[in-house]
This record gives structure tokens, C-alpha cells and sequence, in this order.
């Protein structure tokens, strides 16, 4: 319902073309996310690093090599994959039996709602303030 981008300020240089930017996202169900995109870490990090939290649970994968699943004070339980998996194959193959069999992978009311959340993400970092996001044309009928 709601996208806030900031970004890196540098000399001389459109927000536009920025690689150092925080969307701050609020959902309908009152969750929030937030996505930090820099090109200015270290190479030797790990690229890229997703964590989840909620319902006094976690989960944390490491550039899409590892994990780690956190449930209440119990320990973690850890999990390393054999090659790094990002997905693409399954989406690739999803994609292909999509169009074998006719039926869309991903629905239209996702893909639109999607669409609209990166438009406001740029247009926040252009104007410099939260814009809000109606996606209620991309909600299907109840």
C-alpha cells in the first residue's frame, strides 16, 4: 500500500542512475518489508543475503547457498546446498509447462501489482517521499 525509496546521494549523478538504494514497502496486512541494493560492499561478502522474520521464527539464506532457520529461543538449524540455486532453471521450467499447458505460471493480478510497487519505488527516490500504491485494479474479483 505504500513505497518509500531512498537512495545514496552522489555529486552529480540522477537518484535515477543511483545503485545504492533502501525501499521501505508497507503491505495491506500491516507486514512492511525492506530491500537494500548497494553495489558498494566488499566483493569478498557474499553477493546477496535474504531474511524473513515473523511468528517468532526466522530464516536466512546466505547468496543462495546456505541457510538458516530460527524458531523461537530454540537453536538454528542450518542447511547448505550442494551448487548455488537461484532459481532460474525452475522458473524456466515453469515458464515452459506454462505455456504447454496453457495456464499462467504467475497471475496477471500478481504481475500488475508488481509492476505498480516498482513504478512507486521509482518515483519515491524521484520525489523523495513515500508515494502510495493502489493496486486495487489488479486485485481479482471476491
Amino acid at each position: 500500500v505504500e513505497v518509500h525509496t531512498t537512495a545514496a546521494a552522489k555529486p552529480g549523478v540522477s537518484a535515477l542512475l543511483n545503485d545504492n538504494v533502501v525501499v521501505a514497502m508497507r503491505f495491506a496486512d500491516g507486514s512492511v518489508a525492506s530491500i537494500v541494493y548497494t553495489a558498494d560492499g566488499s566483493k569478498a561478502q557474499p553477493k546477496e543475503r535474504v531474511e524473513v522474520f515473523g511468528g517468532g521464527r526466522a530464516a536466512v539464506i546466505d547468496d543462495f547457498r546456505s541457510a538458516e532457520f530460527f524458531d523461537g529461543d530454540t537453536g538454528a538449524r542450518r542447511m547448505k546446498a550442494g551448487s548455488q540455486d537461484k532459481g532460474q532453471n525452475a522458473m524456466l521450467a515453469g515458464w515452459v509447462a506454462g505455456l504447454r499447458s496453457g495456464k499462467a505460471q504467475t497471475s496477471a493480478q500478481t504481475l500488475l501489482a508488481v509492476s505498480a510497487a516498482t513504478v512507486a519505488a521509482v518515483e519515491s527516490m524521484t520525489i523523495g517521499a513515500p508515494v502510495v500504491v493502489n493496486a486495487a485494479w489488479a486485485t481479482p474479483d471476491a
